[in-house]
């Protein structure tokens, strides 16, 4: 949520094309933050650990993109979306 209000600062018009995806995602930011800090400080380790393994995929992203290797990231959005398809099973 903080990034996308920095980069809406830049950019107010992001706010417009936001979908309402992006509304259900975040809606744990309207929560207490008082609840949400003892439930991220009571699982530290896992947070952290998923947070270096996000930070990883999103520089091979990032990598992907400015080397412009669309099959990457064509494989990559394949291989989501059969992930997400399981969920539903």
């Amino acid at each position: 949520m903080e990034t996308a209000t920095e980069l809406a600062e830049e950019q107010p018009e992001a706010w417009q094309v936001a979908a309402t995806g992006f509304r259900d995602m975040t809606r744990l930011a309207a929560g207490g933050a008082e609840l949400w800090r003892d439930v991220c400080l009571s699982n530290a380790i896992p947070i952290g650990d998923t947070l270096a393994a996000f930070r990883q995929k999103l520089e091979q992203i990032e990598a992907w993109l400015s080397r412009r290797e669309g099959q990457a990231l064509v494989e990559m959005l394949l291989k989501v979306r059969e992930q997400r398809i399981q969920l539903e099973e």
